[in-house]
């Protein structure tokens, strides 16, 4: 994914979050940090991820599965989470990150794809939908695809809304 394409991507999420410098962002799923080092610069940022990849940028960082997070209700001015929670399973892990999400949180962000998304962002397949399994998903596990909707079901994002962002959905408090 480009820069440019993850700049834009990171001030959209700046917007809708209302950021200002210094404030507490965690990103939950931070992988290498390769989306997080736009925050890194300017916020007081730190990152969580069930496995330890070797980091592009400077930011505090927790090896931690992400359904029991170590900080008290509302540490974090905002919780940013970026094509993450498709990948969790089963789905009462899922469950629980959702709410963990929310619990430390004052705001969040969390970007994933929607089963009405016309563009599947893991092989940018178009109308994927309608193609067989391979389309869907390049991945060696079963990805959680539910509509905009559904995802505002789950434990912790009950209440949030959606906002579409070109192909992928996003959702917000």
């Amino acid at each position: 994914m480009s820069t440019r394409f993850r700049r834009r991507r990171f001030e959209m999420i700046r917007q809708v979050l209302g950021l200002q410098p210094g404030q507490k962002v965690l990103e939950v799923g931070c992988a290498s940090g390769v989306d997080f080092m736009q925050f890194a610069d300017e916020y007081d940022a730190t990152g969580v991820d069930i496995l330890n990849l070797p980091k592009v940028c400077d930011f505090n960082f927790q090896q931690l599965d992400a359904k029991s997070l170590p900080w008290p209700d509302q540490y974090f001015d905002a919780v940013v989470s970026i094509g993450v929670l498709e990948h969790i399973q089963p789905m009462d892990r899922l469950c629980a990150v959702s709410s963990e999400i929310r619990r430390v949180a004052k705001r969040f962000c969390i970007i994933v794809p929607s089963n009405g998304t016309w563009i599947e962002p893991h092989t940018w397949s178009v109308f994927w939908q309608m193609r067989g399994q391979h389309a869907k998903s390049p991945c060696s596990h079963e990805l959680n695809y539910f509509s905009d909707e559904a995802w505002l079901q789950f434990p912790g994002f009950t209440g949030a809304s959606t906002k579409r962002y070109w192909h992928v959905p996003a959702f917000k408090t």
